[in-house]
């Protein structure tokens, strides 16, 4: 019995006396791809580090944009954590930067001291500090029921189709048609209308029509297709947030919601 305890002492204190709070490692190739899709809205990241994984919240300056991630701890070659703790990073090239001397598919470890963050490859090491954190934002609810899954090709090429010809397009969805359009000067084109036929029955008789800035979703469209997500899903309802989800290929899960642009 006094063994038993001694070695749960020991533990703790090795613990207490520890130089950082958390340390993992993961191939730098997935690590870009979502902090790239998190800098979509070319603002501050805020990073919560626990037991199960990763929780990351960022809101773009005007509060139009809001996107989560979540990233369990099984995503990553190795994850250690003596103590859950917040980390906030001003620029997403910070850490992308950080990186650039290990190859796409080596191992990069990042531990965190409570202060600043150190990055290491096998050239070199960096270390940002932990800026001040941003303020929680809450995120609305829409009605799970009527989740609409286009491929993910297929909504690239209709965001980047619609913003040749304008900053802003219409979604709609009635009679199971989910349909993208460019809007110009106001009005709907007639060149640039890209239909997906969903096998989702709208649970209501009203069609769904809202309008929304393309400024991030043509950037988030091209990483997406690039990082080749998995089960992408849009939901959304007049003049009100559109909600996007998707899983990227090493289990990180993110949540990306944009205010209707309302005439």
């Amino acid at each position: 019995m006094a063994s038993f305890t001694s070695q749960i002492l020991t533990m703790t204190i090795q613990k207490q006396s520890s130089k950082y709070d958390w340390k993992i490692k993961g191939i730098r190739r997935n690590i870009e791809n979502v902090i790239k899709q998190l800098g979509t809205l070319y603002w501050e990241m805020k990073f919560e580090v626990k037991e199960e994984g990763i929780n990351c919240t960022t809101v773009d300056g005007t509060h139009v944009a809001v996107m989560k991630l979540f990233w369990p701890n099984d995503s990553f070659e190795y994850y250690e954590i003596i103590k859950e703790s917040t980390f906030t990073v001003n620029n997403e090239n910070d850490i992308i930067h950080a990186m650039k001397t290990a190859g796409l598919n080596d191992i990069v470890s990042l531990q965190f001291n409570g202060t600043q963050l150190q990055i290491n490859t096998d050239n070199q090491e960096i270390i940002l500090p932990n800026q001040k954190e941003a303020p929680v934002t809450r995120t609305p609810k829409l009605d799970a029921t009527e989740n609409i899954e286009p491929p993910v090709n297929w909504f690239k090429e209709a965001i980047a189709g619609c913003g040749r010809k304008s900053d802003l397009a219409r979604f709609s969805h009635e009679n199971e048609k989910f349909v993208i359009e460019a809007v110009i000067d106001g009005y709907v084109g007639d060149k640039e209308v890209w239909k997906y036929s969903t096998d989702i029955v709208p649970t209501t008789q009203e069609e769904k029509i809202c309008s929304y800035d393309l400024r991030y979703l043509k950037r988030l469209s091209s990483l997406m297709k690039t990082a080749k997500v998995d089960n992408f899903v849009i939901n959304f309802k007049t003049n009100y947030p559109l909600k996007m989800k998707w899983e990227l290929q090493d289990g990180a899960k993110i949540d990306f919601f944009l205010a209707p642009r309302v005439d």
